[in-house]
């Protein structure tokens, strides 16, 4: 009945035309007079045909023939087919491998003739952006003006036809997006192992069948991580896009640190930055008392900043930060610092955040902290130091097999060639105060003064020999760490450098990450008083030796500079290795078919369908 109204209406505003396209068509002897002068009796009238119509046209949007709009698909199909690449009112179609097999499981027949489901995609399309994607990459712009000319009847059947598959590209291009990623993991990380939601080769069967069960909407959320770090990055999304004003708030400004009884303008504005936050209630307070203090601190906790109550450098960047939106891009997705670290990091968490195991050990790395976590809730955390920008700690997911109490370490080929053949060029003795021997190939202890170091300087990856330190106080790994198998050769560990996890910046390792209380860890992973007792006496030993756990944990380590709290709350993270804006560059690209990942697909299965970027 919906759809008769619209009619209607339509007949409504087209008036006489209407009035004897319908007076022609059914050769009913209407009066031009009597619909001038009786509207209302005029409009039943029309109501009456639009009836007749509807019973032909039920469930679609435009009185076009089953078989003329079928054969018209067909033809495109095999235009695509054909390698021919297919613009319809200016839009690429990209999805040109899956499209011919969406459309001959259902023989051909239009998808999209039915205006609430239209008009579901197209709300659905507009609502991605806050996931963090552009409703622009999904033709929304022209399918809207097609929709608007298709309810008119201004489409023939090979427009019409056009226009559903425009459609059908817009929802498989949305849904591959949500699965796999905007950008495809390895471009950014070459050694991805994370889950995905579906397979590739499921893909398609995947979204038919979600489709069918359950509309448009539905399907595309089930599509979606349903971790709660991904729900509550997806909320804040949407608040600071739909109502960017109350987020506004004055920066702080530069200059001298701010401390405990400072007053003026600047302290009145860190007070308001602090109350946006929801880090202090108001009334601000007119000098940095003891309550604005305790909220700066707070502030600089979620941070991971030093919480020293003093609004140095580091703390001032971080309250800088712009939370406001530009009005003229509210509209699409936004483009402020903000909304773009929100996006940056819902992508990354649609690659991580899949099949997530009730019980395991999360490694922050640019929030440089680690927690064990069991059915979303904290049992353990810890500060972790973690790979220096030039030695970068990867995102990588695995699990803990086994222990290394009173490890040795082997000194990795960069570090032999970037750090340990310079400090020998210049301090004999290094090795010596290390407690590192130098072994040959067949395990003999080699004298430090034989060997020509300059030599090896930019030799990486040639040095003849092994470099070994015993366990001990002072060796690098501590007194433990935990091995989970990966490509990247990293692992979590102890550390006689305690130092430096006090401080702010702990990104300071060589890659693996070094753990501030690793025992405590040690102790929840063997799960039994026994196991841990057996520890501390190996410990007691100073004799390397493996300890296998009864039950394998997993563990991920994930990297992400935008993370919101369960109270709503957004935490703003450095993005220490400058990932953010490579990220956001390939987000930001235009969706083209020219940018494909195609590979040879065999008839008898779904292809790959990494063909969309």
């Amino acid at each position: 009945m919906r759809y008769l109204g619209l009619l209607a209406e339509y007949a409504q505003k087209k008036g006489k035309a209407v009035l004897q396209k319908n007076e022609k068509f059914f050769d009913f002897k209407w009066r031009r007079d009597v619909f001038e002068q009786n509207h209302r009796s005029g409009l039943r009238r029309q109501f009456r045909v639009l009836l007749l119509m509807g019973i032909i046209w039920a469930g679609m949007l435009v009185p076009v023939a089953a078989s003329d709009l079928s054969n018209a698909i067909h033809t495109e199909m095999e235009r695509i087919r054909s390698g021919e690449r297919l613009v319809v009112e200016g839009s690429w179609l990209v999805m040109t491998n899956m499209l011919p097999r969406f459309y001959e499981s259902r023989n051909f027949e239009p998808a999209w003739q039915n205006t609430q489901t239209v008009e579901e995609l197209l709300n659905s399309i507009d609502d991605i952006a806050n996931d963090g994607l552009r409703p622009s990459d999904y033709h929304i712009a022209t399918l809207r003006k097609m929709y608007g000319e298709l309810r008119q009847g201004r489409l023939n059947a090979t427009q019409t036809a056009r226009f559903d598959l425009l459609c059908s590209d817009a929802l498989l291009l949305m849904a591959h997006h949500l699965a796999f990623g905007r950008v495809p993991q390895g471009l950014m990380h070459t050694a991805w192992n994370f889950a995905q939601p579906v397979s590739r080769e499921d893909f398609l069967p995947y979204v038919q069948d979600r489709l069918a069960r359950n509309g448009v909407a539905g399907m595309l959320r089930q599509l979606l991580p349903q971790h709660p770090d991904y729900v509550r990055l997806r909320d804040a999304m949407s608040r600071y896009r739909r109502n960017p004003g109350a987020l506004s708030v004055r920066g702080t400004g530069g200059g001298t640190p701010l401390r405990a009884g400072a007053r003026g303008p600047r302290v009145a504005q860190l007070g308001e930055r602090l109350v946006a936050s929801g880090d202090l209630t108001a009334p601000v307070p007119e000098t940095m008392d003891a309550r604005m203090i305790q909220a700066l601190k707070n502030f600089q906790q979620r941070h991971n900043l030093t919480p020293d109550g003093v609004a140095g450098p580091r703390t001032l960047e971080a309250l800088n930060m712009p939370l406001e939106t530009p009005a003229a891009a509210v509209s699409t997705v936004g483009s402020s610092q903000s909304i773009n670290k929100m996006r940056v990091n819902l992508e990354r968490m649609r690659w991580f955040l899949r099949n997530v195991p009730k019980q395991y050990v999360l490694v922050d790395i640019a929030g440089y902290m680690a927690y064990l976590m069991k059915d979303g809730h904290v049992l353990w955390s810890s500060r972790v130091q973690v790979g220096r920008p030039q030695r970068q700690t990867p995102a990588l997911r695995s699990q803990i097999d086994f222990l290394v109490v009173n490890p040795t370490w082997t000194v990795p080929p960069t570090i032999i060639a970037e750090d340990t053949v310079p400090a020998m060029m210049a301090d004999p003795g290094y090795l010596a105060r290390r407690n590192i021997q130098i072994l040959d190939r067949q395990g003999r202890p080699v004298n430090p003064g034989s060997i020509n170091w300059a030599s090896y300087r930019h030799a990486k990856g040639k040095f003849p020999y092994l470099l070994r330190q015993e366990p001990g106080p002072r060796n690098a790994l501590g007194r433990i760490k935990f091995i989970f198998p990966n490509s990247h050769a990293v692992y979590l560990h102890d550390t006689p450098n305690r130092g430096g996890f006090s401080r702010g910046n702990r990104g300071t390792s060589s890659g693996c990450v070094r753990i501030d209380r690793p025992f405590e860890l040690a102790d929840l992973l063997l799960k039994s008083p026994a196991a841990s007792k057996n520890l501390r006496a190996v410990l007691a030993t100073n004799k390397t030796k493996n300890i296998n756990l009864n039950e394998p944990m997993p563990i991920m380590l994930f990297y992400w500079t935008a993370q919101a709290n369960a109270n709503g709350s957004v935490v703003f993270k450095s993005d220490i290795y400058g990932r953010d804006n490579a990220l956001l560059e390939e987000m930001n690209k235009p969706v083209q078919v020219e940018r494909n990942y195609q590979i040879p697909v065999k008839v008898d299965m779904v292809p790959d369908v990494h063909e969309i970027l």
